[in-house]
């Protein structure tokens, strides 16, 4: 039997940011999906409603990932910021913002606690 995606894949949201994403991640629950743009924005599509975090600042986002608990989302980009918002109320907001030393480009965090590793 040969399946292609195209058989298996189906379309179940679609959300359009103002430029190209840089980063996309997924929740460690699977209901949430975060996207950031090359304008600087981030979006989330949680249980397929749309939610914008930040606005476009004309500096990409490019680095985005959830902690493994999902109740926190790190962004850091060309700004040099690195903006933490706590997941786990109904509406997000941010818990922290972090100058660097120069702009952010990876973020990760710890699989079993939540430490955040990112350069600077």
């Amino acid at each position: 039997m040969i399946m292609t995606l195209k058989s298996i894949l189906e379309l179940s949201a679609k959300e359009t940011l103002s430029d190209y994403v840089t980063a996309i991640a997924w929740s460690p629950m699977g209901n949430t999906l975060a996207a950031a743009s090359g304008s600087g924005e981030v979006r989330l599509l949680k249980n397929f409603v749309s939610l914008s975090l930040c606005q476009p600042t004309g500096q990409s986002i490019d680095a985005l990932a959830f902690s493994f608990d999902g109740k926190w989302l790190a962004a850091g980009g060309q700004d040099g910021t690195m903006t933490l918002w706590q997941m786990h109320e109904d509406v997000p907001r941010i818990a922290d913002t972090l100058e660097c030393s120069s702009w952010v480009d990876r973020l990760v965090w710890h699989p079993t606690c939540n430490h955040l590793a990112f350069n600077q």
